[in-house]
């Protein structure tokens, strides 16, 4: 019982009405004893989570499409699709659609996973249902 009182009293930190808002978190090292206390915002931390891992998986009908219609893609060209993942995934967005340079990429953001891509001549003929958002990157 008496250790669960120290460890409370261990875990109380001085209130500071100065900084309601701010959030700060401790980044502790491996040697014990040793912390570092590193202030970021909720924002920061959130959009690092966001931004953090936006590598697109191709299926295998994308894969097909977009060698058919331009070959492979640029590194440039792959940024800028990562891009604009990440700023969807930021809306909160389940599917969507991504422009990029005449050619349209269907892509399911909670699996970061381009389903097809449609080049520019069949554009036009299509019909885009079922998604949350558009995006031109």
């Amino acid at each position: 019982m008496r250790a669960g009182v120290l460890q409370i009293q261990n875990n109380i930190y001085e209130f500071d009405p100065k900084k309601i808002g701010e959030t700060s978190f401790s980044h502790k090292s491996n040697d014990l004893g040793n912390s570092e206390k590193v202030n970021v915002s909720f924002k920061e931390v959130l959009n690092n989570k966001i931004f953090q891992d936006n590598t697109i998986n191709f299926s295998d009908k994308a894969s097909k499409n977009l060698h058919e219609i331009n070959g492979s893609l640029t590194t440039d060209q792959m940024n800028r699709l990562e891009l604009g993942l990440g700023k969807l995934k930021e809306k909160g967005v389940s599917s969507g659609v991504l422009l990029m340079d005449s050619t349209a990429f269907v892509l399911n953001v909670k699996n970061q996973t381009v389903m097809t891509t449609i080049g520019q001549n069949r554009i036009q003929e299509n019909v885009f249902s079922n998604f949350d958002a558009f995006a031109v990157v």
